[in-house]
């Protein structure tokens, strides 16, 4: 949901760094999103729907277009409903914490 603005406070940090030479310099940014709004989906959908996501990726790849001779690395989002089969009293405190989605059955998830 952030990535759009975060794309824009990074491109405008690259521009303003003197030790950057935003023009000239090459430029990696790897993106590793989506375990937070998966998890987000699980307690409450309706700002982190499918469509929403996808939306925002390409709102934020959309404004990194204007950085020169940068590569984008997108890591694929985890799959968390791997984590339910890992029970014991901490997972399963740490995972009802962090993330419900990897704490219940994976059609239950599905169902949603």
């Amino acid at each position: 949901k952030d990535m759009p603005s975060q794309a824009s406070t990074l491109i405008e940090k690259l521009k303003n760094d003197p030790k950057v030479d935003f023009e000239n310099d090459w430029k990696l940014l790897t993106l590793w999103i989506g375990g937070n709004d998966l998890c987000a989906y699980c307690k409450s959908g309706d700002d982190h729907t499918p469509e929403n996501y996808a939306k925002y990726i390409e709102q934020a790849l959309d404004s990194l277009l204007e950085v020169p001779r940068l590569f984008v690395n997108l890591v694929e989002i985890i799959d968390v409903t791997k984590l339910y089969p890992v029970h014991n009293g901490l997972c399963d405190t740490l995972h009802s914490i962090e993330c419900k989605c990897g704490t219940v059955e994976v059609s239950s998830v599905l169902s949603r």
